[in-house]
């Protein structure tokens, strides 16, 4: 699987940290795709979607960040204050000037710190929600 995203991902938006050469955290971005497949309604590449997905490739001016992974050790140190900033860097230079982190959830304070720090704003929010469910079952049943 790895290979296959290599063909798509610039391995300029694959960062690794490191310190004494241990890897000390990491961090994922893509091009925003869905740019690219909301032109592809079928979801076919072959026969006629491989020339869309080629063509509108190259208009594709954000990205998501998927993964960001800092070890604890090494955590509260800007280290992934440095990786956003090299990815943000790094995503200029092939034209692409828009970014999402992907998923962040609310309560994620470092996260969602360091948006604000680059000047991210808060589009969505992500939180988990639980309700206990047994209750329910005996209210169905009449009990």
């Amino acid at each position: 699987m790895a290979l296959d995203l290599k063909s798509l991902i610039p391995e300029k938006l694959i960062l690794l940290a490191e310190k004494d050469k241990k890897v000390i955290g990491f961090m994922v971005a893509l091009p925003d795709f869905n740019q690219v497949f909301r032109h592809i309604p079928s979801g076919r590449l072959l026969p006629a979607g491989i020339f869309k997905f080629l063509w509108y490739k190259r208009k594709i001016d954000n990205s998501r960040v998927l993964i960001l992974g800092v070890l604890q050790d090494f955590k509260n140190r800007g280290i992934d204050l440095l990786l956003y900033k090299k990815i943000q860097e790094n995503l200029d230079t092939i034209g692409i000037y828009g970014g999402e982190a992907a998923y962040v959830m609310e309560n994620n304070i470092a996260m969602n710190s360091i948006m604000r720090k680059i000047g991210g704003t808060v589009v969505k929010k992500y939180r988990i929600v639980s309700m206990d469910l047994s209750n329910k079952n005996k209210m169905q049943n009449g009990s």
